[in-house]
């Protein structure tokens, strides 16, 4: 099977009209008329949309191999928990970091070395570690503060000059 019949598959097993699969990742009917012609050959923006858009699996939609679908995140969490014997408690952890956006991921991620580097530089006490996880605490808690400073002179920005009634 080819990709641009896989790619007619896809469309077809979602229930979805040319042109409600092309305006689902921002293109024209004839668009994927065209891709589904067969010796077409499809334009790697586009086989990245569908593969994001409708969670299909990149190597099989251009192979052929693997499964049709993409794994999900709980899928992925699945196999992770297996393979490494996770607690529960452990999955959850996982599962809480990985629901956070990347800056913040990055930050927690700070603050986890930072504590292994206070323990690898001998504090290795009850007050060494608490210095430690306060040094990197207080750095989070700026980053809060940062954030809510920021959304509530927005909320203030966007509600100025407004009446009782909602008109300037």
């Amino acid at each position: 099977m080819s990709i641009n019949a896989r790619i007619k598959k896809i469309r077809k097993s979602l229930h979805l009209s040319q042109k409600d699969f092309a305006s689902r990742i921002g293109l024209k009917q004839g668009a994927i008329s065209w891709m589904e012609q067969e010796g077409n050959n499809i334009v790697e923006q586009n086989v990245k949309q569908i593969c994001s858009i409708f969670h299909v699996n990149e190597q099989w939609l251009r192979t052929g191999e693997g499964s049709p679908m993409a794994p999900s995140t709980k899928d992925l969490l699945d196999e992770v928990s297996e393979e490494f014997n996770l607690s529960p408690l452990q999955k959850e952890v996982l599962q809480i970091i990985m629901s956070f956006p990347s800056d913040v991921r990055e930050k927690l991620a700070q603050a986890f070395f930072a504590v292994l580097d206070a323990r690898a530089a001998g504090e290795t006490n009850d007050e060494g570690r608490a210095a430690a996880i306060d040094r990197k605490k207080a750095i989070i808690d700026e980053e809060m503060e940062a954030r809510k400073g920021a959304l509530t002179s927005q909320v203030s920005t966007n509600t100025s000059g407004n009446t009782a009634g909602g008109r300037k």
